[in-house]
């Protein structure tokens, strides 16, 4: 990879293409892809969980009955 500088004079490689274009600024992320698939993962399971439980405590008509089967 090509490495870009920043306006301090720190080298830091970037993913984007072309390789040698230069970023100023540009800033590295300190969270690894697995930690951010996670962090994503995590609040997917808690939205799905609160939204089950809460559509479980509303109470269903026959009509609603009828409709999910």
């Amino acid at each position: 990879m090509a490495e870009s500088q920043t306006s301090q004079g720190d080298v830091h490689p970037h993913p984007y293409i072309p390789h040698d274009l230069h970023l100023p600024g540009y800033v590295p992320s300190s969270l690894s892809q697995s930690n951010i698939l996670y962090v994503f993962a995590s609040f997917i399971l808690i939205l799905f969980a609160l939204t089950w439980i809460i559509s479980g405590l509303l109470k269903k008509t026959k009509v609603d009955r009828l409709l999910i089967f």
